[in-house]
């Protein structure tokens, strides 16, 4: 897929997932300070749709990983 159609969620996930693979579970914190330009809100909200997607699972509060 060319980069320049993929949507901003995708890029988002995308990134996300490179370090979720390097890093396994990820705290919110962690993961807001590797969006420092995204409010921490909208990145929020794109964890908890990709959650209800089941692209990630809720590890424990405030703590997510990649769904297996």
């Amino acid at each position: 897929m060319d980069i320049n159609k993929r949507t901003t969620d995708e890029v988002f996930y995308s990134e996300l997932v490179k370090h979720m693979e390097k890093d396994g579970e990820m705290s919110t914190r962690q993961i807001y300070s590797l969006f420092p330009d995204i409010n921490e809100n909208t990145i929020s909200w794109r964890l908890h749709r990709f959650v209800r997607l089941g692209k990630l699972q809720k590890a424990g509060h405030g703590q997510y990983s990649l769904f297996e």
